[in-house]
């Protein structure tokens, strides 16, 4: 991505506060981007044809259609007097993922902005919806964490360019480059963050070993692992204080170093759902995710399709 042109905002009202209006309107005028709002609106219980007969249901969809255009018509001004290109759209659909899918298609934005959050706006928790936008689409996903407390943190990017998964080297690339755009957009420093995990020791070959040997070969897995990783940051020239490098596991390290620099943006990438362990799949992933308190910008290869 050389730059944003278009952004689409997916928005679910009833919220006390909706940030990730916000953040499309700071992208958005760094840009120059054109932000489009996308309320969907739907009532089960219009289908409940014992309350409401067929004419009846058709009248309340219509009725409740119109005054959610109308909330985003109101929206669409505000960021209008604001000098932002702005449009917005509200309609009727049962399945919130799918309408998504259907305006990314349409649109072709670079940029999807949704918030995360749970009904009682106590804590950021990730919807189906959340994980299916996280797996699925082709474009990068910014999920806004609505009690983000660093507005003007870091943009720490996640990298790991020594796995093993040669898919996953892409990803990584295309990570610290939105890593350089959003720091140049936001006016916020770019960050990196790596671990290095100890072999298990479950994966030593079954027989005895001499601890002396265990160490040649965990020193020469830490030395390689070092040397890609050092060969991936030279071509990104961040300061040295910016790379972080550390050892552990990532689900604790990350949350843990973006608390601490304060970060107000991570960046991470999905392959799929069985390349990468520890990337938005299963437990590693949910408590890496519950535990950021800052937003997620989720990116997937660059060839990657919405079928992935």
């Amino acid at each position: 991505m050389e730059a944003l042109e278009n952004i689409l905002v997916v928005i679910e009202r009833g919220a006390e506060q909706y940030p990730e209006i916000e953040r499309a309107a700071e992208l958005a005028e760094a840009s120059g981007a054109h932000v489009h709002l996308f309320v969907r609106e739907y009532h089960a219980v219009l289908y409940w044809h014992y309350l409401f007969g067929k004419r009846g249901d058709k009248v309340s969809q219509a009725a409740y259609e119109r005054e959610a255009q109308a909330w985003v018509d109101e929206q669409v001004r505000a960021l209008t007097d604001q000098g932002i290109k702005a449009s917005g759209e509200a309609a009727w659909a049962r399945h919130l993922y799918t309408a998504i899918a259907e305006r990314v298609d349409a649109l072709q934005p670079e940029l999807v902005i949704k918030g995360a959050h749970d009904e009682r706006g106590v804590r950021s928790l990730y919807s189906a919806t959340d994980w299916q936008l996280m797996r699925r689409c082709p474009v990068p996903v910014l999920l806004v964490k609505y009690q983000s407390r660093a507005q003007q943190g870091a943009i720490l990017c996640s990298v790991h360019p020594a796995h093993p998964e040669s898919d996953h080297h892409p990803v990584d690339h295309r990570i610290m480059e939105l890593g350089q755009l959003m720091s140049e957009y936001l006016g916020r420093p770019q960050h990196l963050f790596n671990t290095f995990q100890s072999p298990a020791e479950s994966v030593a070959p079954p027989i005895a070993i001499e601890a002396g040997a265990y160490e040649d070969y965990l020193e020469q897995h830490r030395n390689e692992h070092d040397r890609l990783l050092n060969e991936f940051v030279a071509r990104y020239q961040l300061p040295e204080a910016n790379v972080h490098r550390l050892e552990g596991d990532p689900s604790s390290e990350l949350p843990s170093l973006a608390q601490r620099l304060p970060a107000s943006m991570v960046i991470m990438g999905v392959v799929s759902r069985s390349a990468l362990p520890e990337l938005l799949v299963g437990h590693t992933a949910e408590r890496v995710l519950d535990r950021l308190e800052c937003d997620v910008l989720v990116v997937k290869p660059p060839a990657a399709t919405a079928a992935s």
